[in-house]
């Protein structure tokens, strides 16, 4: 944190007098000119949290007053520890009023549903065989490696099915390593980085994706497929279950079951008619619940109730 940030952050405080100092995207150096700013002006703050902030217990090193959370039910039960009213005020913590979570977004905050056309111009996989997709920075906790375990099984049951893997990170040596052992090898595509219109464009022209990761946060990339029409397959117990109804709007395994992974694959690149139902019936959620103009009227009248209540 540079002193000229903390300067003009407490100038801009002490001028203004806002009723909260609203923070989202945590970092360290500027959460504690913010921490420092609601110390020294008694102005309480309201942390819009989206799940990195919180991999370490003390990571926050401070209680908000309010925590509207970005990151899901997981994110939230996370964030409790820091945030529910205690015997005594936490080491930094704001001084007014109990803490709270308070999930007013449904789990997102800045979801916006794509349109639903295919980016012109963009490169990607040829349209045609039963495509399964998975658009993301690769992780070890997303999944990949237990779609590609899969696979054989997968291939078994539609042998012109494909499993195309977009996106990038040191994670990729390894997973391109699992699929060159793999016995369905030749079904499984790597296209490494991508731009926005060639993730929308692989959206555009698979039939499903798939994502069986435990990752506790929110699950974005879910409503990005949706935006598409397409079903999804997510992963119980982590961030998709906040997006995607099982049965609904997708599927939801266990992701440690490869079997499951595989008949749920399965399942939706056979049944063409079902899979556009759950893909159309999840763009329909979206469109209902993550929108942007959506999820700011959920924010806003609590915000607005809080700001009448100190008055």
């Amino acid at each position: 944190m540079s002193l000229a940030f903390l300067r003009a952050l407490l100038g801009a405080v002490f001028r203004l007098r806002p009723a909260y100092l609203v923070v989202d995207r945590w970092g360290p150096a500027t959460g504690l000119g913010v921490v420092l700013a609601a110390k020294l002006t008694g102005v309480p703050l309201y942390l819009f949290a989206h799940g990195v902030e919180l991999r370490r217990r003390d990571s926050l090193g401070f209680s908000p007053d309010h925590a509207p959370c970005g990151g899901g039910r997981p994110v939230r039960e996370r964030l409790g520890p820091f945030t529910f009213p205690r015997p005594r005020r936490a080491p930094g913590a704001c001084r007014h009023g109990p803490q709270r979570v308070r999930p007013r977004a449904d789990g997102v905050l800045a979801a916006t549903v794509l349109p639903g056309s295919e980016a012109p111009g963009a490169g990607s996989f040829p349209p045609g065989a039963p495509t399964l997709l998975t658009v993301i920075r690769l992780a070890r906790r997303k999944g990949v490696d237990r779609v590609i375990a899969a696979m054989p099984g997968i291939v078994a049951a539609v042998p012109q099915a494909r499993y195309v893997i977009a996106g990038t990170s040191r994670e990729e040596a390894r997973l391109r390593r699992l699929a060159r052992e793999s016995p369905a090898r030749d079904a499984i595509v790597f296209l490494g980085a991508v731009t926005d219109d060639e993730e929308f464009t692989c959206l555009k022209r698979c039939d499903a994706f798939v994502m069986p990761s435990e990752a506790k946060g929110f699950g974005l990339v879910f409503l990005e497929a949706y935006a598409f029409d397409k079903p999804v397959i997510g992963a119980r117990g982590g961030g998709a279950a906040e997006v995607v109804e099982h049965e609904e709007t997708g599927l939801l395994v266990n992701p440690q079951d490869i079997d499951g992974i595989a008949r749920a694959a399965v399942r939706l690149l056979r049944n063409a008619g079902e899979a556009r139902s759950l893909g159309e019936r999840g763009r329909c959620r979206a469109e209902e619940r993550f929108l942007w103009k959506t999820a700011a009227v959920r924010v806003r009248g609590p915000v607005h109730a809080e700001l009448e209540a100190r008055r």
